[in-house]
């Protein structure tokens, strides 16, 4: 997480600059490629625990900081159809975290995680019909926590 929140802040630094050597953002970064998936991306993408979450922390940022409308949009209904279906639990938790060694250290990974994926793509107050959202997750957690 340390990596992908420093390459968040770098590129909000980038943001900073007039200009990027005469490349625009989006040739900046090879969003193609990424979206093509190495073997190693593609998996990383797919991945049901934290480390999805993750690989959409990084791939919403990089739609974002480039200007992708079309890419940003794939992954607002990435979001929508696949985190937070798979990834939160009617009573807010994250049963893949919960299934792990370190339940609670990955339950709060996973919701600092997701916490940035709503951020980066202005979903803090997407439900699911069920309730099911970013919002419960966070209550959830909120709730465990004493005064």
């Amino acid at each position: 997480m340390d990596s992908l929140s420093r390459r968040r802040d770098f590129l909000a630094l980038l943001s900073l600059a007039p200009s990027l050597g005469g490349e625009s953002r989006a040739e900046a970064f090879d969003l193609a490629a990424l979206e093509r998936g190495r073997v190693l991306s593609a998996a990383e993408r797919d991945a049901t625990n934290n480390h999805g979450v993750c690989w959409m922390m990084q791939a919403a940022e990089f739609a974002r900081f480039s200007g992708n409308a079309e890419m940003t949009t794939w992954r607002v209904d990435r979001f929508k159809t696949v985190l937070v279906p798979n990834h939160i639990a009617a009573d807010g938790s994250f049963p893949r975290e919960l299934a792990r060694t370190k339940p609670y250290g990955y339950s709060l990974f996973v919701l600092d995680a997701i916490t940035a994926v709503a951020q980066i793509l202005d979903l803090w107050t997407f439900t699911l019909p069920d309730g099911r959202g970013y919002g419960q997750g966070r209550g959830l957690h909120v709730s465990l926590h004493p005064g």
